[in-house]
């Protein structure tokens, strides 16, 4: 709690129907010095401008002195008379309007950091005059600071996992001895870094943010540009003006530390070859990667998700589940099947279960690597998911930066480009995924689609093929979203796991032979054909 004195320290001067009043506020407590660690001796500062509503209306008052530390003087025009029960909320602009008791006001949603700083418009505070020369003040506001162990990191946002809200529109009723918050229009906070930069190595920063009980936890995401981070609590949060007195702290850590988004998996690769009428198990233990995105180093998550169920979304082979472990039988037909398993109604994850007469042929390139038929037996792929999808699927609009995660849940829906990427993961051109099927790593991953020893091809793999592998190709065209092939003529594509400019790498082998590499949108969807590992 903060305790303002105001009072006038003149007689006030009339001015067009109203007077300039000078007033002056001190605080007892550490208000803003909390959140701004460079300046412990700061309370106040030259030009903070605060509004002060007597009755329905809000007048502007505006600092006249220097740093201070105790107090600091305003001055504004206001009625003669103000009475004895004005309200004074800081900053100038944060409530929009007051009916009674009740002021609304927004806490934005998106706030912009700087080292051992923050955005005063997120600060807000207010008081209720109990004398024409007294008042005290209240945070209307919680949050968390953050501090980064790695460089490059160009946002974070700080959301509750059952969906509470925490910024944007919202009202306070300050009848009471508390201010009684309601409202609210936002369900995540974003911070970015300043100036379009990345965030500062081993600063803090802090998201503020609605004081709220986040019934299910919360999880803390990051993103340099192209991998993305995040930090999660299935257990229920109290955000309350604790969080920031205390300057209670989450450090953001290395990758590993942290995890990434979608690295969280269940058992080996998303494809799983069988012989007609065989059949596997699986531990779906759930996992992640210890470095960076490769299948490599895997250790259990002790939060992460645990499967209770199991959904084969299309083919005829049959899976069950006991604990973790995932029991897949083949069809006794050649062909394939896309298994999940589920948490209640939610997929956690899929795997292709492809089977055949025989292994899967393959046929010796050039290059000397080893190719594989068209993985699954002519499913197509968008470039950097795990997953196949079929002519006929359901096409659903870019979900911007929520694409990785629904291509996991939502394994067969076609997601549409976004913007102007031609992107299904992002429809922000500054946050493409390179690196989702190895990319410059140089090493697979857990997007990769092929199953265990074999990868997605890189272009140097499939250089000097000729018109004499023409038989060696089906005809096998791409897929668009409205569920039609482009294949007006004999084509066969496939696709390499490299990026070409905004597009990715593709295989293309037309009519008479010709073969190039060539580039196509990321959300077409076009053959995969494996190569040895």
């Amino acid at each position: 709690m903060a305790i303002a004195l105001l009072s006038c320290s003149r007689e006030p001067r009339e001015s067009g129907g109203l007077v300039l009043h000078t007033i002056s506020a001190g605080i007892g407590e550490t208000t803003k010095t909390q959140l701004a660690a460079e300046y412990t001796d700061v309370l106040w500062s030259v030009a903070d401008e605060v509004d002060v509503w007597v009755g329905e209306t809000a007048y502007e008052f505006t600092s006249t002195l220097e740093n201070t530390s105790s107090q600091s003087s305003f001055e504004g025009l206001a009625p003669a008379d103000m009475g004895t029960s004005w309200v004074l909320v800081y900053p100038k602009g944060a409530s929009t309007r007051k009916s009674g008791s009740v002021i609304s006001a927004t806490l934005p949603a998106t706030q912009t950091a700087r080292a051992d700083s923050y955005d005063p418009s997120a600060a807000l505070l207010y008081g209720v005059s109990q004398t024409t020369s007294s008042t005290t003040c209240k945070h209307l506001y919680s949050g968390i600071r953050i501090m980064f162990t790695e460089t490059g990191i160009k946002r974070v946002s700080l959301r509750g996992n059952a969906g509470e809200k925490i910024a944007g529109d919202f009202t306070f009723d300050f009848s009471g001895d508390a201010p009684s918050i309601s409202g609210g229009t936002s369900e995540t906070i974003v911070l970015n870094a300043p100036g379009g930069g990345t965030f500062e190595k081993d600063k803090w920063y802090f998201i503020l943010c609605l004081p709220t009980v986040f019934s299910k936890g919360i999880t803390i995401t990051a993103d340099n540009g192209t991998q993305v981070g995040y930090s999660t609590t299935g257990t229920s949060t109290t955000f309350s003006r604790t969080k920031i007195k205390n300057k209670e702290s989450l450090t953001i850590g290395n990758w590993a530390d942290i995890g990434l988004a979608g690295t969280v998996h269940y058992g080996p690769a998303n494809t799983i070859c069988l012989r007609k009428g065989a059949g596997t198990t699986i531990d779906v233990t759930p996992s992640l990667t210890t470095a960076g995105w490769q299948r490599c180093g895997m250790e259990t998550t002790a939060d992460a998700a645990l499967p209770n169920g199991t959904e084969v979304l299309w083919g005829n082979s049959s899976a069950s589940l006991s604990g973790t472990t995932l029991t897949l039988t083949a069809a006794d037909t050649e062909g394939s099947s896309l298994v999940a398993i589920k948490k209640g109604d939610t997929i956690l994850w899929s795997f292709l279960v492809w089977v055949t007469a025989s292994d899967p042929a393959s046929i010796d390139l050039p290059s000397g690597a080893k190719l594989q038929e068209p993985l699954g037996g002519q499913l197509y792929f968008q470039w950097g998911r795990k997953d196949p999808l079929r002519a006929g699927f359901p096409c659903v609009e870019n979900q911007g930066y929520n694409g990785l995660s629904y291509s996991i849940q939502y394994p067969d829906k076609y997601i549409d480009g976004g913007g102007n990427t031609s992107d299904w993961l992002t429809n922000d051109t500054r946050y493409p995924d390179d690196n989702l099927w190895g990319g410059s790593l140089g090493t697979k991953t857990v997007w990769d689609p092929c199953p265990e020893g074999w990868r997605v091809p890189t272009g140097a793999d499939l250089e000097g093929l000729d018109a004499t592998y023409k038989d060696k190709f089906d005809k096998y065209g791409l897929l668009l979203p409205d569920g039609t092939l482009s294949d007006f003529d004999w084509r066969a594509y496939c696709w390499t796991r490299e990026p070409y400019g905004s597009s990715a790498k593709s295989l293309l082998m037309e009519t008479d032979g010709i073969i190039s590499i060539t580039g196509d949108a990321r959300y077409e969807g076009l053959s995969v054909r494996c190569v040895k590992e």
